[in-house]
C-alpha cells in the first residue's frame, strides 16, 4: 500500500468500522445502500481526516495511511476491529427500498 501512496497527498481513510454510521437501521435503505445523509455525512468526515490528519474521536473513521507520517502506516496507532461489514451483513433480510 505504501508504495501506492508514496509522494503524493495521499491519505487511506478506513470507514469500515463498527459506528453509528454501520448500526442506526434508519440511514440504510438496504443492507448495501445509504441515505442522503450518511454520503454527507461520509463527505464531511473525509474533508475532516484529510485536514486533521487523525482518527475519528467518534469511531465512525481511522487513518490507515497517511504519507506525511513516518513511514506512512497508521495501522499500529489504531488497531480497532472492523466489524461494520458484520453488523450490515447481519441486517434483517425483510428490508425493502421502499422507506
Amino acid at each position: 500500500m505504501g508504495g501506492l501512496a508514496a509522494g503524493r497527498d495521499t491519505v487511506l481513510i478506513d470507514f469500515h468500522l463498527d459506528s453509528d454510521i454501520a448500526r442506526t437501521d434508519e440511514w440504510w435503505w438496504d443492507p448495501q445502500h445509504y441515505r442522503h445523509n450518511v454520503a454527507e455525512m461520509l463527505a464531511e468526515n473525509i474533508g475532516r481526516a484529510y485536514r486533521e490528519r487523525g482518527d475519528d474521536p467518534a469511531g465512525r473513521y481511522r487513518i490507515v495511511w497517511d504519507h506525511r507520517h513516518k513511514g506512512g502506516d497508521y495501522s499500529a496507532s489504531s488497531a480497532r476491529t472492523s466489524s461494520s461489514s458484520v453488523a450490515r451483513q447481519s441486517r434483517p433480510a425483510e428490508r425493502t427500498g421502499s422507506q
